[in-house]
């Protein structure tokens, strides 16, 4: 830009000095040599003018297409700034938040403490279940003997169950077999020093790898693996 200036100034002075070179030679003759030089001294000086006058104009130009970019640039300036500020207004609701989650969490914790230790409390104070009553055995039973065919004689297991208590014992027997994936459930309700068995006649034959489960409210579990 001052190089532009500088070219400006020269194309003044030079316009200055040929304007007083023409008003000094305007007496002479207008066919002289002095007189054509004069012509084409103003000729000069006229392009001259143009020049400058196109410099300025493309000086203005430039200068106003600056002006629009700062506003252009001062816009965005100003909308990332406000971008910016709302980003950091967001960060501090999540750290307030975070905080109160934080403090949410550790009241949860205590509450769960607290109850932890009030069941321990209150568990520690009920009265252990007694151990099941019931007395287990098995009794080998026979049927379809035959003195003339001994080979329609069938063998089974008979499951012997005997209350060992004063009380009556309410429960539930769950049978399972694990070769063949065979379960099977009964209900007890055996009297005070009585028995009950289970058998072939109730729908299910003991065998090997069979778990037995007797269960009740009132007492623990108890089970058998055969």
């Amino acid at each position: 830009m001052r190089t532009t200036v500088a070219i400006a100034l020269s194309i003044i002075a030079i316009a200055i000095s040929s304007f007083c070179i023409f008003q000094n030679l305007q007496q002479s003759s207008p066919n002289s040599p002095i007189s054509q030089e004069i012509d084409e001294i103003q000729e000069i000086a006229n392009r001259l003018e143009e020049r400058l006058e196109a410099t300025r104009m493309a000086q203005e130009a430039r200068i106003a297409e600056l002006e629009n970019q700062n506003v252009e640039l001062d816009g965005k300036l100003k909308a990332r700034t406000e971008a910016v500020a709302q980003e950091m207004s967001q960060l501090r609701n999540v750290e307030t938040e975070m905080i109160r989650l934080k403090n949410t969490t550790a009241e949860i914790s205590n509450s769960v403490t607290q109850l932890q230790k009030s069941y321990g409390s209150e568990r520690e104070k009920l009265p252990e279940s007694p151990d099941c009553p019931i007395v287990v055995s098995f009794q080998t039973v026979t049927s379809g003997a035959s003195f003339s065919d001994p080979a329609s004689i069938q063998r089974s297991e008979v499951l012997v169950m005997k209350n060992a208590s004063s009380k009556t014992f309410d429960g539930v027997l769950v049978v399972t077999d694990h070769s063949s994936g065979d379960q099977r459930s009964f209900d007890l309700n055996i009297q005070p020093f009585g028995t009950e068995k289970i058998g072939k006649s109730q729908g299910w034959r003991f065998a090997k790898n069979q778990t037995l489960r007797i269960s009740s409210e009132n007492f623990n579990a108890k089970e058998i693996s055969r």
